[in-house]
């Protein structure tokens, strides 16, 4: 387990630096590669599952309509719509505000759920909602913060986990397929000699956990040594970081939809 003086000074650290995400998960990475000795990756926190939060649709010239639509986590698209006929403003704006009372809150399938109790207007601006949003759930990862690549390139061993740190493409396929069965596991995942799956992995150890808020706003904290690393201090080491991380999303960051039953 990581010592408690360790934990404090970790905590003190985190304290220390600015509000912004950025920098805590550049402060993330570094702590996590001193305290393993081995190489570290934090991805920027998104969202996993998309949720309504709401649409504003304005009359431009004709029968072309603008829609601003906003999810809960601060995801904001803009997108233009065209309509069979021209409405007035009045008539868009009670669309919207319909819309707005009924899907505040909701996700995907709630929304899909209630498609064929909508109204033609109301149809065609959610079917152009629905898309924004299963695109945004297919968001690979954008952001990636790494430190210690030079204390894993003198082993051959770990020398081939180099290319999948590199790699967001790759990175991006190893963590989704860690978290694919359950999107909201939480915890510290072990993965030792890529379990088959990863050549990359082969002579490798990682050591990874999620960070965030469930079914909202959420990343990745993770180590990457070799097979013969101290796994207890390393779990320790990701576990802490990853709660220390959660708070930081939840206090600043995180906005959650309203808990609310299907209509």
């Amino acid at each position: 387990e990581l010592p408690l003086f360790e934990q404090q000074t970790i905590r003190h650290q985190f304290h220390q630096a600015r509000i912004e995400i950025e920098q805590w998960m550049r402060l993330a990475a570094a702590i996590l590669a001193h305290t393993s000795q081995g190489a570290s990756f934090v991805t920027a926190p998104r969202s996993q599952f998309s949720h309504y939060k709401h649409v504003e649709l304005i009359a431009t010239r004709g029968r072309l309509v603008l829609m601003i639509f906003v999810m809960y986590g601060g995801n904001v698209s803009q997108q233009m719509l065209t309509l069979a006929e021209p409405l007035s403003q009045e008539r868009l704006r009670a669309a919207a505000d319909e819309l707005n009372r009924r899907f505040d809150g909701r996700n995907i399938d709630e929304i899909d759920s209630f498609f064929n109790h909508l109204d033609t207007l109301e149809q065609d601006v959610t079917r152009l909602v629905l898309d924004i949003m299963r695109r945004a759930d297919r968001k690979a990862v954008s952001e990636i913060y790494r430190d210690g690549l030079a204390n894993i390139l003198d082993d051959d061993g770990t020398r081939t986990a180099v290319r999948m740190l590199e790699e967001r493409s790759l990175l991006n396929d190893i963590v989704a397929d860690v978290f694919e069965e359950d999107q909201t596991r939480s915890g510290v995942q072990v993965i030792i000699g890529g379990e088959g799956r990863w050549e990359e992995l082969k002579h490798c150890t990682l050591i990874v956990s999620r960070y965030g808020v469930d079914d909202g706003l959420s990343g990745e904290v993770a180590v990457v040594g070799s097979m013969r690393m101290p796994y207890g201090r390393n779990i320790s080491a990701v576990r802490y970081v990853s709660e220390l991380m959660s708070g930081f999303v939840h206090d600043y960051y995180a906005e959650e939809p309203p808990n609310r039953e299907v209509e």
